[in-house]
């Protein structure tokens, strides 16, 4: 399939989700599953990404469908998950080794968290941060970092805030840009049940 073909197909599969779901904000059948299992929407998954954060950039869409196949991994990082609704993707997240240039001194990353419009502010990017964190969690990391987007960085802040992240600082982008890191501590427990 051509990745004009797969762009056609997301812009009715943006239109079908509106007539085709009873109201356009109800989740009825999400599930969050690895890339690896639906390789086939890289190309869909690649272009959210492209117009979201990478069109005003000098990155080219080839450079991100390419990165987006590399995601397609279930065990290594990066690693993305789909939110599937009806089978139809609908959100995404990866996890990555290191995502801010500037500090490359913690690992992993919650990158690329994105919910198609229709389905936001119903738990879908809620239940992508839990499979990315459950995630880390079974690979045995103590954290999980985090930046915001220049452009809507106080409405980022207060989101992750409200859902138990710490800020650890207030830095540049690797663009340059002003930029929130944040961070959120994964307690574990021993298998009896009892906390690290």
């Amino acid at each position: 399939m051509s990745a004009g073909h797969c762009l056609s197909s997301l812009i009715i599969l943006d239109k079908s989700m509106n007539a085709d779901v009873s109201s356009p904000h109800q989740v009825h059948a999400m599930e969050i599953v690895p890339l690896a299992s639906c390789p086939h929407f890289v190309p869909v998954l690649a272009h959210w990404a492209y117009l979201h954060w990478y069109l005003h950039r000098n990155i080219r869409f080839s450079a991100v469908e390419a990165d987006y196949r590399r995601r397609a991994s279930d065990s290594i990082l990066p690693v993305t998950w789909v939110a599937l609704e009806r089978g139809m993707p609908i959100g995404m997240v990866s996890l990555k080794d290191y995502d801010l240039q500037s500090h490359r001194q913690f690992s992993p990353w919650l990158s690329a968290l994105y919910v198609i419009p229709q389905f936001r502010k119903k738990g879908v990017g809620d239940s992508l941060i839990a499979q990315t964190i459950s995630f880390a969690t079974e690979k045995g990391y103590r954290a999980v970092h985090l930046f915001t987007d220049h452009r809507n960085t106080t409405y980022l802040s207060g989101y992750y805030k409200k859902r138990g992240w710490e800020l650890i600082e207030r830095a540049f982008d690797n663009d340059g840009h002003y930029t929130e890191s944040f961070r959120i501590s994964i307690r574990r427990e021993f298998p009896d049940g009892t906390p690290e």
